[in-house]
């Protein structure tokens, strides 16, 4: 089994994620399944589409419902007039949703906002994850992404693009220390990392605190291949049983689905 846990589709900018790239992303790195939240809901003031919450994940929510491979995953604008808590959670309750999908560089706010409890209480009353894009400072630092972890226990975080070169020591390093301490799950993502620093992060933190995501469904040079190069690497460094841990089985284990079939 193999799963992506971080697709997109929608457009940011000139870039657009579209279903063909995501399928052919999917065909050759030979995945089951991956989870895709809509990039149209970034904030204009990034560059986004800044397409409305609720238009953005329904947008993504009908998309996947056509294909098998694809599984949704709810954007949260935070602060935003269009953001609602009740369809948040009426669409995590319905089992449409895998889980949420929080951007603070693309949307502009503070993980430690207080405008996120009550979505983080729903997460962690329904058990479902959270994913949290790392940015450069320090309002979705993996610092500031533990403190808020910490008082959602029972939530499983997942840093997206914690693992690259400039985030990998804090990463690594918070991971470690909420395993130790037993006060938060937290996870990391393999998008933007050097397949190296991957299998580096693995041997510090273990097999079971990391997940294959790429950020995959646009057409950009060297995309997919980036993404192959990752699993080659993996399947060369790692056994056999740390190996589908990475590229599935963790994904399987936390988001409590089966991989859909291939088609």
């Amino acid at each position: 089994m193999r799963i992506d846990v971080h697709g997109h589709l929608g457009t940011f900018g000139d870039v657009a994620y579209s279903v063909a790239h995501l399928k052919e992303h999917a065909a050759r790195c030979g995945l089951d399944a991956v989870f895709v939240s809509n990039i149209s809901a970034a904030s204009r003031t990034v560059g986004g589409e800044d397409q409305h919450e609720p238009d953005a994940n329904y947008a993504c929510l009908d998309t996947c419902d056509k294909y098998a491979q694809f599984a949704p995953l709810y954007w949260v604008r935070p602060g935003g007039p269009d953001c609602n808590l009740a369809a948040f959670a009426g669409a995590l309750v319905s089992g449409s949703f895998g889980g949420a999908f929080l951007s603070p560089g693309l949307n502009d706010f503070d993980i430690s906002s207080d405008l996120l409890e009550e979505h983080l209480r729903v997460a962690a009353r329904l058990d479902v994850p959270v994913m949290i894009e790392v940015g450069e400072g320090d309002r979705s630092s993996p610092i500031q992404i533990y403190a808020t972890a910490r008082r959602h226990p029972r939530v499983a975080f997942i840093l997206v693009g914690g693992l690259r070169s400039a985030r990998l020591g804090d990463t690594t390093n918070v991971i470690s220390r909420a395993a130790e301490r037993e006060d938060a799950r937290l996870f990391a993502d393999t998008t933007d990392a050097a397949p190296a620093d991957t299998v580096s992060a693995i041997a510090r933190v273990g097999a079971d605190k990391v997940l294959f995501g790429t950020g995959g469904g646009a057409n950009r040079p060297g995309e997919i291949e980036h993404a192959m190069q990752m699993l080659t690497t993996l399947e060369e460094k790692l056994s056999r049983n740390d190996f589908a841990a990475v590229v599935g089985d963790n994904a399987a284990r936390i988001f409590q689905v089966n991989a859909p079939t291939r088609t």
